[in-house]
């Protein structure tokens, strides 16, 4: 009689839930708490691997960040997104805060304080900023609030308001983007009203470099 030995291969579910103790050990080493974890498995079961997370925490470490782990943790898909991306995220944040002299104003704090700046896309923030370029009268136009306000809108209401009211300050360019919003047009008619604009609109043409016509 032959006797069978128990194979002491793990199975791919044991290599699996293994391999996610040693991230999620890896990460409360770092310093991420239990919760933060939590929150991060919801966005991306697996985790993410080791490398992943020691290289973004050394690249916002570098960047500046004050505390890159709080960071990831309120912004999970902050560790998914390249180096390419936060460095020029944070140039388009430096370039409205030196366009207006901003001193007050610190790239790294606004995008640290503001992570989901990082959400948007790249010709959103760059549209949005010369939307500041053009409208804001003050210094004091030009403060966090304000720019999280016009990004949450969708951006064909903000680039709208700024031509139906082209002499107007950016506390006016916000309240007639959300009369934009509330009366129901829909996105297609807003973008068609983008289009008709001169071809010479510097805002339209912008706006075709992130959003070309099919």
């Amino acid at each position: 009689m032959i006797c069978m030995k128990a194979s002491s291969r793990q199975t791919y579910p044991e290599k699996l839930e293994q391999q996610h103790r040693e991230r999620e050990r890896y990460m409360l080493e770092l310093g991420f708490s239990p919760e933060g974890i939590n929150t991060i498995r919801r966005n991306y079961p697996n985790l993410h691997k080791v490398k992943t997370v020691r290289e973004k925490v050394e690249l916002l470490t570098e960047l500046g960040f004050k505390d890159p782990i709080k960071a990831m943790m309120k912004l999970p898909a902050l560790i998914t997104y390249s180096e390419r991306r936060i460095r020029r995220y944070i140039r388009i944040l430096e370039a409205l805060i030196a366009r207006f002299k901003l001193k007050r104003l610190n790239a790294l704090k606004l995008a640290e304080n503001y992570r989901n700046i990082f959400c948007h896309k790249e010709d959103k923030l760059w549209l949005i900023a010369r939307v500041f370029f053009e409208h804001a009268r003050k210094k004091s136009e030009v403060n966090r609030k304000k720019i999280a306000t016009l990004l949450t809108y969708n951006l064909e209401c903000v680039l709208l308001a700024g031509r139906e009211n082209e002499m107007g300050n950016i506390a006016e360019v916000v309240y007639i983007t959300m009369e934009i919003k509330d009366c129901g047009e829909k996105k297609s008619v807003r973008r068609r009203r983008i289009l008709e604009l001169p071809k010479d609109d510097p805002l339209r043409k912008r706006y075709l470099r992130g959003y070309p016509e099919k």
